[in-house]
């Protein structure tokens, strides 16, 4: 049965005005950081997550945990060594530890999700929702302790962190790699169980951390040039539960009826997150006004994974070799009257000294197309803007 779904008004609201949220904060690597301003208790089992995006290479901490003689008892990090570490020491301070380090590759300038486990007597580190490392005999904590973000504790300046984090959690439990696998890349409400601290990072300025939960732990900002230290993630880590549209590759599509808005005739930026659930679909629109003949805008994925954004004038490819099935991927496409270009994740892919976008009086269709080959995707689409 044919799926169409007409959104007028609610639609164009959320393509043309966008939503707020999906920010995260960029730390400098000089003096930024973070100190949540109550302990949190760690006296049993816990998981301590994080999305991150170091911009160097070379020894720096993300997340840590000391008692209040200033000694550790956890650290998440970069080593010096270009390593992972997750450091789970009891009692803090004490020469008895567990430390996991494991070589780490390709972790500058790119997203990665990080996780902690400790779950009673062993540990474990996560990286990307696979296992990297794990150590037994450990034991449980029996204080409270202070938590820092972006270096190595409240008053020692060393190690600090340069990049951008998102997404942090602590959780009173030990959770298992399908539990970790399956919210690494969905935004959380804030009352799941076990859930202590969430730091969703969608703030738009302000010197404050909050904690989207009811426990209210609270952070302070330190150093941060504010607010442009609040920046746009493109961590793929924002997808509440259940909101977004699927599109079975069959005969599913939206129609947004033609308006004089969508005539993009000067500077613009096109911008969604999609996700492909099959790679063999040959081509797969995710959205075009008009047909191929007659449309002025469109972008669509052939089955070799090249990516073409094609206006009345010009076509514009990328191959994208690295593309996975079922993984969700933000694109964005920009044109400012000298040249388009397209972005995925945030990093400039490809560009064409060429800027102008022809218009016509036809429909906006999200994936498909309005010509005879509707070219339907099978995948998913989530927060479209115009």
């Amino acid at each position: 049965m044919i799926q169409k779904i007409v959104f007028a008004f609610l639609i164009m609201a959320l393509s043309i005005a966008g939503l707020s949220g999906n920010k995260c904060l960029q730390f400098d690597g000089t003096n930024d950081f973070i100190i949540i301003d109550d302990q949190i208790s760690f006296s049993g089992a816990y998981t301590i997550e994080a999305w991150f995006y170091s911009q160097t290479s070379g020894e720096q901490n993300i997340l840590s945990a000391t008692n209040s003689d200033n000694q550790h008892g956890i650290i998440i990090a970069i080593d010096s060594g270009n390593r992972y570490r997750f450091l789970h020491r009891d009692p803090s301070g004490s020469s008895g530890e567990r430390n996991i380090r494991v070589g780490a590759s390709n972790f500058v300038n790119n997203w990665h999700h990080i996780a902690a486990v400790f779950d009673g007597s062993s540990t474990f580190l996560y990286l990307d929702g696979a296992v990297i490392g794990s150590m037994t005999g450990a034991s449980a904590f029996s204080s409270s302790m202070n938590i820092t973000m972006g270096r190595l504790t409240p008053i020692n300046s060393a190690r600090y962190f340069n990049g951008m984090l998102d997404e942090v959690r602590i959780w009173n439990i030990a959770r298992t790699q399908t539990e970790i696998q399956e919210l690494m890349n969905t935004e959380l409400t804030g009352d799941e169980t076990g859930l202590v601290a969430y730091y969703s990072y969608n703030q738009e300025s302000g010197d404050v951390l909050e904690d989207a939960t009811a426990n209210v732990n609270d952070g302070t900002l330190y150093n941060f040039t504010l607010p442009e230290a609040w920046v746009t993630s493109t961590a793929p880590n924002h997808f509440p539960p259940g909101n977004y549209l699927g599109f079975d590759g069959i005969d599913d599509y939206v129609e947004i009826p033609y308006t004089d808005s969508l005539d993009l005739t000067g500077d613009m930026t096109i911008e969604l997150w999609v996700r492909f659930d099959s790679l063999a679909y040959d081509p797969q629109c995710l959205f075009a006004k008009g047909d191929y003949d007659s449309e002025a805008y469109s972008m669509m994925l052939s089955s070799d994974s090249l990516l073409k954004f094609h206006t009345g004038s010009m076509t514009l490819e990328y191959h994208w070799a690295d593309l996975v099935a079922h993984d969700w991927n933000h694109i964005a496409v920009a044109c400012n009257g000298d040249s388009t270009k397209i972005y995925i994740n945030g990093h400039l892919k490809v560009a064409y000294l060429e800027g102008t976008i022809s218009t016509n009086n036809e429909m906006l269709r999200l994936g498909g197309s309005s010509g005879a080959d509707t070219y339907p995707l099978n995948g998913g689409i989530d927060e479209f803007r115009v």
